[in-house]
């Protein structure tokens, strides 16, 4: 049975800010993100122990074509998207709570 994906606030500010980052840069280029962000959280909801653990329990899952990590934590039938950062950025700056 597929999990269910929350995402935490922060997150849901990231996927946000690069959405609206990529728009600006191109007209459907942010909708291009989404969809490519859709179809691995798919995976991910899937198959949520086939990426990689990164710290503890919190796995990474790198998108392809845009340079972006999303972090997450798969919990009994849920994925909690902890956050999506840009490949350069250190996962330790990101807000935790």
């Amino acid at each position: 049975m597929p999990f269910s994906i929350i995402f935490r606030p922060e997150a849901e500010k990231d996927v946000e800010k690069i959405y609206k980052w990529y728009e600006s840069q191109q007209e459907t280029l942010g909708d291009e993100f989404l969809l490519i962000l859709q179809q691995q959280l798919e995976l991910i909801r899937e198959y949520p122990k086939a990426f990689q653990i990164i710290h503890k329990n919190i796995r990474r899952l790198i998108l392809p074509r845009f340079p972006y990590l999303v972090f997450y934590i798969p919990i009994e039938d849920t994925i909690v998207v902890l956050a999506v950062l840009h490949a350069f950025r250190n996962p330790a700056d990101w807000p935790q709570s």
